[in-house]
Parts: C-alpha cells; structure tokens; sequence
C-alpha cells in the first residue's frame, strides 16, 4: 500500500531502499504470521512431550512448500511467457 500510494516519497525514502530493506522485514513478518496459526494447532493437537518435534516438522513442511512453491512458479513464468534462454 505504501508503494503503490507512494507515501514513502513524502518521507524522502526512496523506492529502492524502501523495496530492498524494508520489503524484506515485511517478508519475514507476513512468514511469520503464517507459520505461527499452523505451530498453535499443531501444538494443540500433540500429546505432551513431542511438541517440540512436530513444531520442527511443520516449520520445515512450510519452508519447503514456500520455496517449491516459488521456484515452480518461476519456472512456469519462464517457460509459458518470457521464455528466456540465459
């Protein structure tokens, strides 16, 4: 929102900066919000004792299929519409 109305120029904050650095805390937030409603239930559903393990397997489960996810998805891109050789 705050690119596409271009707030940040009022701040003098330029448009790479404000991508580059401020764009990636915000990733990590929206990654975070994510994965921590998927750890709660999980941890609800275990039995005592082996939270700790099926918290590790989720968060993996999801790093995985947002990486896969990506990766297949700029495979596609690639493929089906700019087809790009180099």
């Amino acid at each position: 929102m705050i690119l596409a109305l271009r707030l940040h120029e009022r701040l003098k904050i330029p448009s790479w900066f404000f991508y580059m650095f401020i764009g990636n805390v915000m990733e990590s937030i929206e990654k975070m919000l994510t994965s921590i409603p998927c750890n709660i239930i999980v941890s609800l559903v275990t039995p005592d004792g082996i939270e700790a393990s099926m918290l590790s397997v989720t968060s993996t489960i999801i790093t995985l299929n947002l990486y896969t996810v990506k990766s297949l998805v700029g495979v596609l891109v690639n493929k089906l519409f700019t087809h790009v050789n180099n």
